[in-house]
Parts: structure tokens; C-alpha cells; sequence
């Protein structure tokens, strides 16, 4: 399936809100930090996305073509397959850290989708 890239940026910034936001902490000094990121990068997914596809190494990968569609198809695939079985853990702030598995590649490959 090949999505534009106003779907793939939307679809990304559902994911952020429905199930990285919520498992953020939200109270004290890391409640604060983790807050004032997060609204940073809530603000950037389409620049930070961009940059992305724009990226020479990612252009080289084949997955926009020349209309500017994004295979989303090809994107989970290659995610799911390289996903260590036991997922990976994405360092946020601190010792903060997110849990991204197999399962998590689906849901944002769903919410994508719409």
C-alpha cells in the first residue's frame, strides 16, 4: 500500500498522541522535561519526517516514487523483519526509555493505514 505523505505524517503524529504520549511521565522535574519535548517534537514530525525521506540514504532505499507515494508495505516489512525479537528500547530523556516492538510496528502500520 502506498500512502501520501500527508497520511504518513498524520498517521505518525496519531501514533505519538495515542501510545507514546500517554505512557510518558507527567508529573515533577522528568514529568517537565519529558512535557517540553514532547511538544517540541509534536510540532516537528513533518519537518523531522521530511528530513527523512529527503535523506540520501533513505532516497537510495526506493520507498518514494517519482509521484512522492511512501510504500508503507515495504516500510513494515523491512521494520518487522529487522525488529529484534525482543523489541528495542528508544532512549527519550535521562534513564527514560521507550519499549518498540514487532506489536508496535503493526499499530503505527494500522493508524497509518487509517
Amino acid at each position: 500500500m502506498k500512502v501520501s505523505f500527508e497520511r504518513l505524517n498524520e498517521g505518525v503524529r496519531q501514533y505519538v498522541q495515542a501510545e507514546i504520549l500517554p505512557s510518558l511521565p507527567s508529573q515533577g522535574i522528568q514529568g517537565f522535561g519529558v512535557g517540553f519535548a514532547a511538544t517540541l517534537a509534536m510540532n516537528r514530525i513533518e519537518t523531522i519526517l521530511r528530513q527523512l525521506l529527503a535523506n540520501p540514504a533513505v532516497a537510495m532505499l526506493g520507498i518514494v516514487d517519482e509521484s512522492g507515494m511512501i510504500d508503507l508495505d515495504a516500510i513494515r516489512d523491512a521494520a518487522t523483519q529487522a525488529m529484534p525479537g525482543a523489541g528495542i528500547k528508544v532512549p527519550i530523556i535521562g534513564q527514560l526509555s521507550l519499549s518498540f516492538d514487532s506489536s508496535d510496528v503493526d499499530k503505527l502500520y494500522t493508524i497509518i493505514r487509517g
